[in-house]
């Protein structure tokens, strides 16, 4: 594969030429946002690289909540009923209306921390339903990347609320004895 850096108004952009098609038609991938030419250049090796070892990734133009519409209806008959009644409430409660916007390949780190913290600080979620929302995500994005929709999941290895470990009192004799004696 070849590829070539061009200036397209004040940005740059990566053109690489792919094999051709099943018409014998030159087929082209463009990959702009580049705001110097020396950060294009830098970029291209790795680019040429994911093409030629077929990793390259082509970027989903789906929508978050697209994606994960499909993913839930998949997954339904792997879910118990209940369980599958849950992820669909947090899909339409909380997910979908903060990140259901984002594209599959914009979605990033960022995002996932400022909706966790949304879902602690101003809604008041319990820790331990923050973790289930953030393993709902993370096992969506798994299967995202298994399909070759993303490159990466990015809510693995995120932290969320820590789920704090209430200590247990256990009574002794006497505690017990005065529980047990009616109070006349």
């Amino acid at each position: 594969m070849k590829g070539h850096i061009r200036k397209r108004g004040n940005k740059y952009v990566i053109v690489v030429d792919l094999e051709k098609d099943h018409n014998n038609e030159r087929r082209q991938k463009w990959f702009s946002g580049y705001d110097t030419k020396k950060a294009a250049q830098k970029d291209m090796p790795r680019i040429l690289n994911e093409i030629n070892t077929r990793n390259f990734i082509q970027p989903s133009k789906e929508s978050f909540a697209a994606y994960l519409e499909k993913w839930i209806l998949n997954k339904r008959s792997r879910l118990k009923a209940s369980t599958f009644q849950v992820y669909k409430t947090h899909l339409r409660i909380h997910i979908i209306p903060k990140l259901g916007s984002y594209k599959l390949e914009k979605l990033n780190r960022l995002h996932l921390k400022t909706f966790f913290s949304y879902l602690e600080n101003d809604l008041g979620l319990a820790p331990a339903t923050i973790r289930k929302v953030h393993t709902f995500i993370s096992s969506a994005l798994s299967e995202a990347v298994k399909d070759g929709i993303v490159g990466k999941n990015v809510a693995a290895g995120l932290k969320t609320a820590r789920i704090e470990r209430k200590e247990i009192h256990v009574w002794d004799e006497n505690n017990c004895y005065s529980f047990s004696i009616p109070v006349s």
